[in-house]
């Protein structure tokens, strides 16, 4: 066999090895490049979404809140030393293995679809889904405030009393507001609540009964302007939890249809 027809039988197994090694590198610097810019978007619309209109998230919604910034911060700096430690090995690479490698790769979809299985980017496949239930934890917990904000403005609900017992100091971009902690009876159990605005303390008054009492503690709805923000809060929640039930629904499918054709190909 001459030396061309040697050549022209394709490239050497460690050649091949070394392309499949930077198609790896382009995918996953493309995955974690997709992260980093996706959290610094959530991060951005999340702050600037809490500063304007949700000010005042306490108990579960503000340890959820808080725990989804802790969470996309760090996903912004892990997102950003990954892709930036891949570019500097990528430009290590010779040019011809990094063109080989692109060529493989280009037929990948750009966005990675976070409910494909199996993802084409499997840390963007990740980030997608932990972003996305955490989302939607985050929804059902606004949940009652978003169902007491609606009775509000229906007149729905009866009266109760609500009890004053102390000041917490709650923080939002526009500075601090000094809120008033207290109890209310609910049916025939006492709740914890959260009145709005500074009130005097062991001077009980009358308010408008919630329809929901949250889970162990529920915020008080003070005016109409105070539930038609709680309720476009809440709108906002609503639609990025149907993506993400649609998303996990959709992964859902396609597991099982992954499983069902491994199923026929074993037993065939």
């Amino acid at each position: 066999m001459s030396s061309a027809d040697s050549h022209d039988s394709g490239p050497a197994p460690a050649a091949d090895g070394q392309v499949d090694a930077t198609g790896r590198l382009l995918h996953r610097r493309r995955g974690w490049s997709w992260v980093a810019g996706l959290s610094l978007i959530g991060f951005v619309g999340y702050a600037v979404i809490g500063a304007h209109f949700f000010p005042h998230a306490t108990g579960t919604v503000g340890d959820i809140s808080a725990a989804i910034v802790v969470v996309l911060l760090g996903l912004i700096v892990a997102g950003l030393i990954v892709a930036i430690v891949d570019t500097v090995k990528l430009h290590r690479l010779d040019g011809p293995v990094r063109a080989q490698a692109r060529s493989r790769t280009v037929h990948h979809p750009v966005v990675a679809h976070a409910y494909r299985y199996p993802s084409k980017h499997r840390v963007a496949g990740v980030f997608g889904k932990v972003l996305l239930g955490l989302w939607i934890v985050l929804t059902i917990s606004f949940l009652p405030n978003q169902v007491n904000a609606v009775a509000f403005l229906a007149g729905a609900g009866g009266r109760t009393t609500f009890f004053p017992a102390s000041y917490s100091q709650e923080c939002g971009r526009g500075g601090c507001t000094t809120v008033t902690n207290g109890t209310i009876v609910s049916g025939a159990s006492t709740v914890d609540a959260t009145w709005p605005y500074q009130v005097p303390l062991d001077q009980p008054f009358t308010v408008r009964e919630p329809v929901w009492a949250g889970y162990g503690s529920v915020q008080l709805v003070g005016n109409d302007g105070g539930a038609v923000i709680s309720i476009i809060v809440g709108l906002f929640f609503d639609v990025i939890a149907v993506v993400g039930i649609w998303a996990f629904a959709e992964m859902i499918r396609h597991w099982l249809q992954r499983h069902r054709g491994d199923a026929a190909s074993a037993a065939a």
